[in-house]
């Protein structure tokens, strides 16, 4: 019979008639045979027919978990427990938002005045190029000046010195060499 839930129907039969089976041998089984070995046997089947429900239910549980469990990688988000928010995690979130924020801003400050130092220190050495510079300009001035002033000095004396020859040779009435010397004193004003 198709269509009109025939597999249902025989599902349904079979474990009807599980049932009446069970109660019909439970019913025998409380009423066991004189003898122990078959009082013991009957026991154990009793028994068993009291836990088959449960094995039914384990299993029906079971089946429904490895079907669940397969099903599981399909969709995560489904089995997800969603955690209540509470009032230490708002808290917790916060105050590590705060900490990132301030080691953030820390770390800009930090970098800002690294900055700041290295700007000063080139400041400070063109400064100190240029003061060097100067000190070498200075100081070859100063030796440019002393050497004029040096200069003129031995000038000085050379025309004083030429001077005091030309009077010595006045005085002693040597003619010629006092000619020789006027005219080499000559030829320097010449030159």
């Amino acid at each position: 019979m198709m269509g009109d839930g025939g597999l249902e129907n025989m599902l349904v039969d079979d474990a009807d008639r599980d049932k009446e089976n069970a109660t019909e041998l439970s019913l025998e089984l409380m009423h066991p045979p004189a003898n122990t070995h078959g009082k013991l046997r009957a026991l154990i089947e009793l028994k068993s027919l009291r836990v088959i429900e449960k094995q039914r239910a384990m299993r029906a549980s079971i089946a429904e978990r490895l079907m669940h469990g397969s099903l599981l990688p399909l969709n995560r988000t489904d089995f997800r427990r969603t955690r209540k928010v509470q009032l230490r995690d708002i808290r917790a979130t916060e105050a590590a938002e705060r900490k990132q924020r301030a080691d953030r801003e820390r770390r800009a400050k930090q970098k800002h005045i690294e900055q700041l130092g290295v700007i000063c220190s080139h400041g400070r050495e063109i400064v100190a190029l240029g003061r060097s510079a100067q000190d070498r300009i200075s100081r070859l001035g100063k030796a440019v000046l002393s050497f004029h002033a040096h200069t003129e000095k031995e000038e000085q004396k050379r025309i004083e010195r030429l001077a005091k020859e030309r009077l010595k040779a006045l005085k002693n009435d040597d003619e010629e060499a006092y000619m020789k010397l006027i005219d080499t004193a000559k030829d320097t004003r010449i030159t």
